[in-house]
């Protein structure tokens, strides 16, 4: 077969196919630039909220990122078993069977994908794009309909307008997104080493100089632990992104191991760099008064740096980074929409490919129509805490998806310890945050119950599935 088509593999092929035309650098990009976004800069602060000490607030960081470490070599080695588009969905289907990849297919492009596009947009509009350009971002009108009242602000019709852009510029070809995407990648990732140099060289400031005294933590307990992982976990987030477009990566038994790994450890260095940095400038207590100031760690270092121009470079750092995510995001959720109608599962429309450009253009407006209504529906603080077990889950079904398909090729006593070692250490880590998310729910803990209803939705589309195979047979 070509080098520009995609491969034999087991299951069904899309009668179109994706042409590869990804290189290391755009694909190490998709990596950086996906994991690189607002994550790093709410996630300190959040996490130092559960944390007593900067010893276990560093751990933590040095441990979620060997999670995603460990994640990201199980996806590179089921990359190159399955290098097609569709990421996570195509290793369920080959692995777990057509019920299981559909309702995590719908659940990661519901959730993960138009609900991460929605909460990303609506996030740098209200505190970056629409504050730097001097706009406005609250209410835009008030919408009252049976008694229930409905607000639409800037910021959320900005986000559908940023999400539209950005579809359109994916649909004029994998090559033009994939160039915006190693530009906009690049530049914050360099810019936030700076700045970490920086930070080490300026004197720390003293917490009590904050405007807001923040909360004393006095001791750690398995659930602060928990929802401190969740929230640094969501910042390592997107480590997995070239998966979804496998399909389309020239040489993908060799670029996407490189890129998975050496993009996940290059990130993984950088936000060690920065906490470190962080804590250095203001301390565990300063990242606590940043978030009981409700103002992100970007913008909360630059304030203390004298505000101005650095307020506004700081802005445009964000900004930047966020778009990049916010690309890949659309490139990565278009090719699941791809994947799941050429099996069914989803419109069939999706499954076409544009004759001119070579992309699945129904594909990605779809994902923009589901997200802009997300945008406009759902808060994106609260898309946040849907998506959180949704993304765990998903990482053990897959790592378990490994286990599954290697086992076809070789025995069990024929495993290397690195398959012995880290896909275990992925699982259990995994399911010791659910299982204590679970706990806390039969609780009642405040705001604990999100988290669930992710997983409560995709249960029910998997139930539904089998049920509907039932009735076809």
């Amino acid at each position: 077969m070509s080098q520009g088509t995609q491969d034999d593999h087991h299951g069904a092929e899309p009668p179109q196919r994706l042409e590869r035309q990804l290189g290391l650098s755009a694909s190490f990009s998709m990596i950086t630039g996906s994991m690189l976004g607002i994550g790093i800069f709410l996630a300190p602060c959040l996490a130092a909220r559960h944390i007593p000490t900067s010893g276990l607030f560093f751990g933590a960081w040095i441990f979620t990122g060997i999670i995603a470490l460990a994640g990201a070599w199980i996806y590179s080695k089921l990359g190159v078993m399955l290098p097609r588009s569709g990421g996570d969905y195509v290793f369920h289907r080959e692995a777990l069977g057509s019920s299981v990849a559909f309702s995590y297919g719908w659940g990661m492009l519901s959730a993960a994908f138009a609900g991460s596009l929605a909460a990303m947009s609506v996030a740098l509009c209200s505190y970056q794009l629409l504050p730097l350009l001097g706009l406005p971002t609250g209410e835009l009108w008030v919408i009252t309909l049976w008694g229930l009242t409905v607000s639409v602000t800037w910021a959320q019709v900005s986000a559908v307008l940023l999400i539209v852009l950005i579809t359109l510029s994916n649909s004029f070809g994998l090559a033009i997104s994939a160039r915006l995407q190693e530009v906009i990648a690049f530049l914050p990732l360099v810019a936030l080493f700076i700045i970490c140099g920086y930070l080490f060289t300026a004197d720390p400031i003293n917490p009590e100089e904050l405007t807001v005294v923040s909360h004393r933590v006095d001791e750690w307990s398995y659930s602060g632990i928990s929802n401190a992982f969740l929230e640094i976990y969501f910042a390592y987030s997107g480590w997995n992104a070239i998966i979804y477009v496998a399909g389309e990566i020239k040489e993908p038994k060799r670029t996407i191991p490189i890129a998975l790994i050496g993009g996940t450890i290059t990130v993984m260095c950088l936000y060690l760099f920065f906490c470190a940095a962080s804590l250095h400038y203001v301390g565990l207590e300063g990242l606590r008064a940043f978030y009981y100031s409700q103002i992100d760690l970007g913008s909360g270092i630059a304030q203390q740096l004298g505000g101005g121009w650095i307020s506004h470079g700081m802005t445009v750092l964000v900004t930047v980074a966020l778009l990049a995510s916010i690309n890949a995001t659309v490139i990565g959720g278009g090719r699941l929409a791809y994947m799941m109608a050429n099996d069914g599962c989803f419109w069939s429309a999706a499954g076409q490919i544009d004759e001119r450009y070579g992309t699945p253009n129904q594909a990605l407006w779809i994902l923009a129509c589901l997200s802009g209504i997300i945008t406009l529906c759902v808060p994106y603080d609260l898309i946040f805490r849907l998506i959180s077990l949704v993304m765990v889950l998903g990482g053990v079904l897959t790592a378990l998806s490994y286990y599954i398909l290697k086992l076809r090729t070789v025995k069990l006593s024929e495993l290397s310890p690195t398959d012995w070692l880290l896909p275990p250490l992925f699982i259990l880590s995994s399911l010791s945050i659910m299982s204590v998310k679970i706990y806390d729910a039969v609780q009642g803990e405040p705001g604990a119950l999100p988290p669930l209803v992710g997983l409560i939705v995709i249960l029910f589309a998997f139930l539904s599935h089998r049920v509907y195979r039932g009735i076809q047979r």
